[in-house]
């Protein structure tokens, strides 16, 4: 497994050659299974709790872009920034 790192991680090399010289390597690789399971789940949840909030910085971003360069907002007046923002947003669904 160590000839190949760029397929098998250096923990998981070193994992199964321990329980290869401690004589329990059913138990090790049981151990990995379910660490692989947890870092996959763990991946999965991150990347979906993060979608939302990435979606919604994306689309006011690109609002207050469009606003901007159309001149449709004073940047000295945060009132008037969100009031042009959201007319825009509006008109454009």
């Amino acid at each position: 497994m160590k000839q190949y790192p760029k397929v098998f991680d250096p923990l998981y090399s070193n994992m199964v050659e321990a329980g290869e010289t401690g004589g329990i390597l059913d138990t090790i690789l049981q151990r990995l299974s379910s660490y692989i399971e947890k870092n996959v789940k763990l991946k999965a949840a991150v990347k979906s709790a993060l979608i939302y909030p990435i979606g919604v910085l994306y689309h006011r971003g690109r609002c207050h872009c469009s606003v901007a360069l159309e001149g449709g907002a004073d940047f000295r007046d945060p009132f008037l920034l969100d009031w042009a923002w959201t007319c825009r947003c509006r008109r454009r669904s």
